[in-house]
């Protein structure tokens, strides 16, 4: 459907004011930032104006000097990660000599409760300080520690949250039984974040005392599952869990797996996952899940297959030579035996489904029952599925619409619609200029719910999904334009247009060519692709001499597409033209390669 002409006029100047304003930024939470350099093992830069290490010492020292909170306080405004062993280092000058006297500074006594927080570093408003304190605390050792960082994390949980990662990492330094039980209440905490935390912390105890705590913790489901899993792995591998005696500690391993090899999970480059021994759990996944056909080990199992599938030329020799393409195969082929779907498919429909978030989190089995119901197309249970989708308050919602668009029945269109538009206002959306940067969405919440529609809508081939997605790529925000285009082009591909359709479509592709988002764009060239439509080669062959390498990438793959596809006159024609007009000889060096290749 197009834009009104009062919401064109709305659009246009949106983004004639916008011009007027500075170049749109992305402001990264410290919250955000500090977990993305925590776990992948970056300690950031120091900021400009960052006082040196000699300074800090100075500032430090006098603070114990002086028997100074407030001046400790003020000293430890840094960044936790840059600093972290610098202050230890500062510390352990004089930790033998003076012990009490940096305990007092760090946690100075309040039983009155008439310390300002600025006089109280593990409750200082400043997460910083809440950070380095109790990472201090651990390292310098004081019996009340536990106890206080205690107070401080259920503190920071509610309001400096950026410290909580550091917090329970000081607790898990301390290593006692009190200070396990502080950080295991929060494993099923609403913020995600927190749950990858703790697991983060308690995997540092010793494997027997926390195998089945961690396996708990890793068995709920968590959109950060494989921040949860490296986290895990780190310290104890799945095979470890896997070879264990329990079925908790066992299913625990086989989260791990899940989340690890799945191939919506590209947080961690395969390369970096090969350090946790991935292949060495092949057989004992296969015979936990046929010795239990749950839903988890069957799902987890599967996607194990499918990485090792796509990393074989990664693995060691040894496992390589064990783990052929006959042997993948033969053992997916046997773990979806018709009578291994006809079990799912009566697990799914006498699943009890929680309808409390406390509980459905813990559920796990639920969310990967969903899953292969959608993979295995199991249109018996679709009444089921649209069911959950369409329940506003569930944890299974998104799923749901994921499996619904797997199974791709026509039937389903409306239903994905009607969830849509109760999720966002399309219109509005529109009327906001389009940004070339991610946007903080004001109910993120239903926005995710509204780009998991716009995909499964891409399955789901009717008239209905066509034009709800030729509105949806109006939309402000970069992602949703990006997923309304990928989906819009896949129906349109598989429907017969009218003329007015078709041309309504080339003419959406040819103006994505020109978002503002590089994201767009790449989709606009692979889109061209897959339309099969000659009239826009040009706008392709003009992406090969993008200064992006995603966007000339992109592009000379699309170009080669359409040469085998019957274009090659066409596009050797196009890359002629811009090897004339362009001065550049990287470029121009490119263009030649690529067309010598399609000759």
């Amino acid at each position: 459907m197009a834009l009104t002409l009062f919401q064109r006029i709305v659009k246009r100047f949106n983004q004639t004011f916008s011009r007027f304003g500075e170049k749109s930024t992305v402001e990264i939470e410290d919250f955000e930032l500090e977990h993305f350099l925590l776990y992948h093992g970056l300690i950031g830069s120091s900021p400009e104006g960052q006082r040196s290490f000699k300074d800090v010492r100075a500032d430090f020292l006098s603070a114990v000097k002086n028997k100074s909170s407030l001046q400790m306080g003020i000293t430890l405004k840094l960044m936790p990660l840059f600093w972290e062993d610098k202050l230890k280092a500062i510390a352990a000058e004089i930790k033998d000599a003076q012990k009490d006297a940096i305990i007092r500074c760090l946690m100075p006594d309040n039983s009155d409760g008439m310390l300002a927080p600025n006089q109280n570093p593990p409750f200082a408003e400043d997460w910083r300080v809440r950070a380095n304190a109790a990472t201090l605390i651990a390292y310098v050792g004081d019996a009340n520690a536990v106890s206080v960082l205690t107070k401080s994390l259920n503190d920071t949980a509610v309001s400096a949250k950026s410290a909580f990662c550091h917090t329970v990492l000081a607790l898990a330094e301390i290593k006692t039984p009190a200070a396990l039980s502080t950080v295991e209440e929060y494993i099923f905490a609403d913020e995600p974040w927190f749950r990858v935390d703790c697991i983060n912390a308690i995997a540092r105890w010793p494997f027997a005392q926390v195998a089945e705590i961690l396996s708990t913790a890793l068995t709920s489901v968590n959109n950060l599952s494989d921040y949860a899993a490296v986290a895990a792995a780190r310290h104890h591998k799945p095979v470890t869990f896997l070879k264990d005696d329990r079925q908790t500690v066992q299913n625990g391993g086989m989260a791990m797996l899940l989340a690890l090899c799945a191939p919506a999970h590209k947080a961690f480059q395969p390369e970096q996952l090969m350090a946790f021994d991935l292949p060495a759990c092949f057989e004992d996944a296969v015979r936990l899940a046929q010795e239990n056909g749950s839903a988890l080990r069957l799902r987890a199992t599967l996607n194990l297959i499918d990485w090792l599938e796509s990393n074989r030329l990664n693995i060691d020799v040894d496992d390589r030579s064990a783990l052929d393409q006959k042997t993948l195969e033969d053992t997916k082929t046997t773990l979806l035996s018709e009578a291994a779907k006809k079990r799912l498919s009566e697990k799914f429909a006498a699943h009890t489904w929680q309808k409390e978030h406390s509980n459905a989190i813990k559920d796990l089995e639920g969310a990967c029952l969903i899953q292969l119901v959608g993979e295995l197309k199991d249109e018996s249970q679709l009444k089921k599925l649209e069911e959950l989708a369409s329940h506003e308050d569930s944890l299974y919602a998104d799923s749901a619409i994921e499996a619904i668009g797997k199974i791709g029945s026509s039937s389903s269109a409306e239903t994905l619609i009607q969830i849509g538009r109760r999720a966002v206002n399309q219109e509005a959306r529109a009327t906001k200029a389009a940004s070339a940067q991610p946007v903080v969405e004001v109910q993120p919440k239903e926005s995710v719910t509204y780009w998991h529609v716009l995909r499964a809508l891409g399955n789901v081939k009717t008239e209905q999904s066509f034009e709800y997605l030729l509105s949806a790529v109006q939309d402000h925000a970069p992602d949703k334009r990006e997923k309304a285009l990928s989906s819009l082009v896949s129906v349109g591909k598989g429907l017969k247009l009218s003329t007015e359709k078709e041309t309504a479509l080339r003419s959406v592709l040819l103006e994505a060519f020109k978002d503002p988002s590089t994201l767009v764009r790449q989709t606009a060239i692979e889109s061209a692709a897959v339309f099969d439509d000659p009239s826009l080669i040009e706008d392709v062959a003009a992406m090969a001499t993008a200064k992006e390498s995603s966007l000339w990438k992109e592009a000379n793959r699309s170009l080669k597409s359409l040469s085998q596809q019957g274009h090659k006159e066409k596009v050797l024609a196009e890359l002629n033209k811009r090897l004339v007009t362009t001065n550049d000889q990287t470029r121009k060096e490119r263009l030649t390669r690529l067309a010598n290749e399609l000759r």
